[in-house]
């Protein structure tokens, strides 16, 4: 059965209203994390803040950087709530939980 198939007209066009609206919030949440993404990201000049990664990580870190017009490193946001590049850090003041 389809959704609201068996709705009145004027039902309908409320569903069709609400349809759209939660499509434009959905874009426009999308589009919005896309970019807070895109923009949040842990950057250093210095090397020695990123000591424990490997040279394909730093090499990766670096590039993250060229590619933003930054100079150093980037460790590019990679979700809300975790960053994996994080572990592998034994610089404690850049370590998660002790950033300030």
């Amino acid at each position: 059965m389809r959704a609201g198939a068996s709705l009145s007209e004027a039902d309908k066009e409320k569903l069709k209203k609400l349809n759209e609206e939660a499509s434009t919030l959905s874009d426009t949440f999308s589009k919005r994390l896309l970019a807070a993404n895109a923009a949040g990201a842990y950057a250093t000049p210095m090397p020695a803040a990123l000591a424990g990664m490997s040279d394909a990580q730093l090499a990766a870190a670096a590039q993250a950087a060229q590619a933003k017009k930054a100079q150093g490193y980037v460790l590019p946001l990679q979700n809300t709530t975790q960053q994996p590049a994080f572990s592998y850090l034994s610089e404690r003041s850049t370590r998660p939980g002790d950033l300030r």
